[in-house]
């Protein structure tokens, strides 16, 4: 009975499509063709991949990174390098606003690389149906804790552009991670603009190495200038030493050569 009723859907079927072929066929051309509108129509983009290879020092360069994991509240497992909380790092405002305050040249012209994103997407048209004096805005001031209100909202709002949200980064501009078994850390930039793209993986990279070396090193750097500092409080103590011994021995021999 089952399979009666089988051969009499498929007969149906068949014969709606003799039927209705070509509304089937309009529907498919529709659908191809808003594909196509839909590929052709967006702005190419372009994907600046930078890679570095992370050394696995294993404990001893916990303490290093140690230290930085401490300046953002995360705690530091022992063992090799946690990536996953280097990575945390790269994201968080700290170093995505240098970038974004960093100077970069392109087309002749020299500007903070968050202007150049600002045009490239023409955020200000997005910012200002929310915000109106945003209509025309660019930054002005590249230290961040001199930044006024607007250069602030601004600042947030191409932080979350380039590495999303604080629980999501599948739509980020700039992507982040790293082989499991080799460790080669990679940052990935896609953007409609080339230039914009690789000026941004290769300051993500160069901001990122430059806090966690200053960060790594200075607990060790402090420990220097303390013995640096002791050393020559103790060479001036030997010095006035010697030099009241020289003076007790003139004065026993009524000379002036030790002394001198």
């Amino acid at each position: 009975l089952s399979r009666g009723l089988g051969d009499v859907y498929k007969r149906q079927i068949l014969r709606w499509l003799k039927s209705h072929w070509w509304k089937l066929g309009v529907v498919m051309l529709l659908c191809i063709g808003g594909l196509l509108y839909k590929l052709y129509s967006k702005a190419p983009e372009y994907r600046a991949t930078l890679t570095c290879i992370l050394a696995d020092d294993h404990g001893a360069s916990m303490g290093g990174l140690g230290s930085v994991l401490g300046q953002f509240g995360l705690p530091s497992s022992s063992g090799k390098y946690n990536i996953d909380k280097l990575l945390a790092i790269a994201k968080q405002r700290r170093i995505v606003g240098e970038v974004i305050l960093s100077e970069v040249t392109l087309g002749g012209r020299t500007d903070m690389l968050g202007n150049f994103i600002i045009e490239s997407y023409k955020l200000n048209k997005s910012w200002s149906d929310k915000k109106p004096d945003m209509a025309s805005f660019k930054f002005q001031n590249n230290r961040a804790e001199e930044l006024n209100p607007a250069e602030n909202y601004a600042l947030k709002q191409l932080h979350r552009l380039l590495v999303g949200s604080s629980d999501d980064h599948s739509n980020a501009l700039v992507q982040l991670d790293y082989g499991k078994m080799d460790y080669v850390m990679s940052f990935s930039t896609t953007m409609i603009d080339s230039d914009i793209a690789i000026h941004t993986s290769n300051l993500m990279f160069d901001r990122l190495k430059e806090f966690y070396i200053f960060q790594a090193t200075d607990k060790y750097q402090t420990s220097f200038e303390v013995l640096q500092a002791k050393r020559d409080s103790l060479a001036s103590s030997y010095q006035k030493a010697e030099y009241q011994i020289a003076k007790i021995k003139d004065q026993s021999a009524n000379i002036f050569e030790y002394s001198n």
